[in-house]
């Protein structure tokens, strides 16, 4: 191999380590349901955390959209959490986004809990491909 050759293949292998570029590469959005007490709002963590000083969420529905506001549910692209509070959603062959910034939306719910959505783009370097979600108990009083 030349020495141009043997440059352009380390320069493209790069790139697509960096930003992804392979359209069927599989990002699995995992992580883990929490709650935690005296919190004012429900967020998300950029970290898998299975560990928390309250038990985790059992039963939670979590589940990709197109909107902000959670209402274009993506058919076949959700989970429910187990009882340490862990999902999956498999991501292979997921519809492309229709948001302008190229986000999915990770909506999650469960009896008891304020609803949390967060935006989330699908890759390597997705923010919130791994998650820890912590809901706010409706029963929490500020």
């Amino acid at each position: 191999m030349r020495l141009s050759q043997c440059r352009y293949f380390w320069v493209c292998s790069i790139v697509c380590v960096a930003v992804g570029c392979r359209p069927t590469a599989k990002y699995d959005v995992v992580g883990f349901v929490r709650t935690e007490q005296g919190i004012n709002h429900s967020f998300a963590l950029s970290q898998a955390q299975a560990q928390g000083p309250e038990p985790p969420v059992a039963h939670a529905k979590i589940w990709l959209t197109y909107d902000s506001d959670g209402k274009q549910p993506i058919r076949g692209f959700d989970a429910t959490s187990d009882e340490t509070g862990y999902y999956r959603i498999r991501t292979e062959n997921i519809p492309p986004a229709t948001d302008p910034d190229g986000n999915y939306f990770l909506v999650v719910e469960k009896e008891g809990y304020d609803r949390l959505i967060v935006p989330i783009r699908l890759g390597l370097l997705s923010r919130y491909g791994e998650n820890t979600l912590i809901l706010k108990s409706t029963e929490n009083k500020p």
